[in-house]
């Protein structure tokens, strides 16, 4: 059998051609949408256009086998948001090549794009793109001359992003609690949320300095507390889960510096070698370096 991936529209006939045909889409990242108006939609029906696009394929061809082929975000390791879902790129109609690239909304992104695709029956399959950053002599976008910065990891493979953990949560048989945001350690907005993703099939309870803030269940193995208030200076996040007597555990530490002014992307990286190899400096907040052989999601 043969297998084709297009940009191209589904009823295009030259897609028609191969056994088996797979569409590329990076709905809430290019300028794809389920209307014309494309990147004024609002966010949320830009990422609907994924579930209008999945349902056109099943009703053209129902009895031929449609899959997606990619999709994904961009994202540089160093720069970071408190709204993902306002961090949606809006600036080029055409390709995203703006300066900001927050590791937040990458994984905002996969997130909602999973879920679409789980919520329907009308494709055999999607392919994200892609596991690691690489290399590209046109791009020059979220401050990585060079780089195609969709990677689930950084280009040499040093850092793996939060989007990769996302989905180590949902297709891994080993244990998986990950605390997002690791990363994005200087703060200058109280008000914040605070992200997991676990497979362990339990409760996960949060404590901030201490202090408990109530459980999630990881039903959907992506579990978030709003409205998390912190507290000026160095603070202390941590998450804990208990499975059959076993405890689990991951932690971060955030400073909250008020009077910075308003949130900004943090460690602004204007060269590859800053800041899609590795972040600025090695601290906690970097404890997810790994070998090889813990690359691996399964």
């Amino acid at each position: 059998e043969t297998i084709g991936t297009t940009f191209d529209s589904y009823d295009e006939a030259v897609n028609l051609i191969t056994d088996v045909t797979t569409f590329n889409r990076y709905y809430g990242w290019y300028a794809y949408s389920d209307t014309n108006a494309r990147y004024t939609d609002p966010l949320n029906q830009r990422l609907n256009g994924f579930s209008t696009y999945l349902n056109q394929l099943d009703a053209a061809q129902p009895n031929r086998p449609l899959g997606m082929g990619e999709y994904g975000a961009g994202a540089n390791i160093n720069h970071h948001t408190n709204n993902p879902a306002g961090a949606a790129p809006a600036s080029n109609p055409n390709n995203n090549t703006g300066a900001q690239q927050p590791e937040e909304y990458q994984s905002y992104l996969h997130e909602q794009t999973y879920q679409r695709y789980q919520a329907s029956d009308a494709s055999f399959g999607v392919f994200l793109w892609e596991f690691s950053d690489s290399g590209n002599d046109k791009r020059n976008e979220g401050g990585l001359p060079g780089l195609n910065t969709k990677g689930l990891t950084t280009y040499d493979r040093k850092f793996a992003k939060d989007a990769y953990y996302y989905y180590k949560a949902q297709w891994s048989s080993s244990p998986v609690l990950y605390l997002t945001s690791k990363r994005f350690t200087e703060r200058t907005d109280a008000s914040t949320f605070v992200k997991v993703y676990s497979n362990l099939g339990a409760n996960v309870e949060l404590f901030i300095n201490g202090q408990s803030l109530g459980n999630r269940n990881d039903g959907d193995r992506v579990l978030e507390w709003n409205n998390v208030t912190l507290s000026g200076g160095a603070n202390t996040i941590e998450v804990r889960s208990t499975v059959n007597g076993k405890t689990y555990t991951d932690t971060a530490t955030w400073t909250l510096n008020a009077s910075g002014g308003g949130l900004k992307a943090q460690s602004l990286a204007t060269t590859a070698a800053a800041a899609s190899l590795a972040p600025a400096s090695k601290s906690s907040a970097t404890k997810d370096l790994f070998s090889e052989s813990e690359l691996a999601i399964v």
